[in-house]
């Protein structure tokens, strides 16, 4: 009865604009109808879903793929079919503490990979602090030029550099500066390369060099 509703409402509202987010147009209608928990379980892992199938699809060499979220599966999911279906490495930056590599053997047994030999090709850092992801991106530079990397993931970016320890202006500026080699790394490189963060417009403006 609830999706009933919701289909009516959607067929009958003429401001629905689609946005790069299939989903956008649910997230202030969640509550209003009241979905059920089972409504809402299908609800979330079709998002899930189109999320890491429309990302995969349309990754581009030299070309940064953002998602807005928090959760490593667009990364994970990238990483493994990058690797898996060429020869090469990849790098993976995870500012959420959230990747888990039982997902990504269970993504490797879905598209029929070898998962050790895809899981010894995907390199993982933890970062809990904006200075130790800066050293993690400058160690994965180094990395760039002494091995063959085609992929580089990144998880939560811009959250690490909202301490309020740091001091606001110096976190901006360094926040700027990390976005602005990742974006030359992965031109420059001809690196695939998909970015989950909850704040996707910064990715989106233009950095001057």
């Amino acid at each position: 009865m609830n999706l009933f509703f919701i289909i009516i409402y959607i067929i009958t509202r003429k401001n629905i604009v689609l946005s790069q987010d299939p989903f956008r147009i649910f997230r202030r209608k969640v509550l209003y109808f009241r979905l059920s928990p089972l409504v809402y379980s299908i609800y979330t892992l079709l998002k899930i879903r189109i999320h890491v199938m429309v990302s995969i699809e349309r990754l581009e060499k030299g070309k940064i793929e953002v998602i807005k979220g928090k959760r490593h599966k667009p990364v994970s999911s990238s990483a493994v079919n990058i690797v898996g279906a060429n020869d090469g490495h990849a790098i993976i930056m995870d500012g959420s503490s959230t990747i888990n590599p039982y997902f990504m053997v269970r993504e490797c047994k879905k598209k029929g990979y070898d998962e050790k030999k895809v899981l010894k090709k995907i390199m993982i850092s933890r970062a809990f602090t904006a200075y130790q992801f800066i050293n993690m991106l400058e160690k994965a530079e180094r990395l760039l030029g002494s091995k063959y990397i085609i992929f580089l993931g990144a998880v939560t970016i811009t959250s690490l550099f909202e301490d309020e320890e740091m001091d606001e202006v110096e976190s901006r500026w360094m926040r700027t500066r990390t976005i602005k080699k990742i974006k030359h790394l992965v031109k420059e490189k001809n690196l695939y390369c998909v970015i989950v963060d909850p704040e996707i417009k910064i990715f989106q403006r233009r950095h001057r060099e």
